[in-house]
């Protein structure tokens, strides 16, 4: 019914979807492992939940470009990336930036880098821009049980035509884009 496809050493959703759902609920959470994990398989469930982190952004345009429906959460707390502190390149900020030095043809260039995701500002400011949050029909959940309550009761061919039709007209834009191109 519904797969969530963590890789096996971060059990955060499937850990907590397996302690949290109560007996008799309608539907069924599913691991990649549980599959046989090909992309004809995925497209074959119900939808998706992703818990953001590296390996899901791949998933991500994948499961909408399928238009599979998205659960994502809503909180930008679950979009820190712990692993991004321990890289100083992502923290790293020019000098003349950090010294408030101007410099040529600098223009208004943020102060955080879109590369860190590791404080509260910076999350604030760059969710602004995140497919996460813009492409139409994500599906974001306050909690498990709010993942749990929206689920059954999603409008889901609603949802995919809604990702169908932006899907497509990104594609004719692009097409025109790289027409005028060649």
């Amino acid at each position: 019914d519904v797969l969530v496809p963590e890789p096996r050493e971060a059990c955060v959703l499937n850990c907590l979807l397996k302690k949290f759902t109560p007996p008799g609920y309608p539907l069924k959470f599913f691991e990649k492992a549980d599959t046989d994990r090909k992309f004809r398989t995925f497209v074959t469930f119900r939808s998706v939940v992703i818990f953001p982190h590296d390996y899901a952004l791949m998933l991500f345009y994948e499961f909408y470009a399928c238009s599979v429906p998205i659960f994502v959460p809503a909180h930008l707390s679950k979009y820190l990336f712990p692993y991004s502190a321990t890289v100083p390149l992502l923290d790293w900020v020019p000098e003349w930036l950090r010294s408030g030095q101007p410099l040529e043809n600098a223009g208004d260039r943020p102060k955080l880098s879109p590369l860190s995701m590791t404080s509260v500002d910076s999350l604030r400011h760059w969710s602004n821009f995140m497919d996460f949050f813009l492409f139409p029909g994500i599906q974001l959940f306050p909690s498990i049980a709010g993942l749990l309550e929206m689920l059954p009761t999603a409008d889901l061919h609603g949802i995919s035509a809604q990702m169908r039709a932006f899907r497509l007209v990104r594609l004719l834009e692009a097409t025109r884009h790289w027409d005028a191109v060649v």
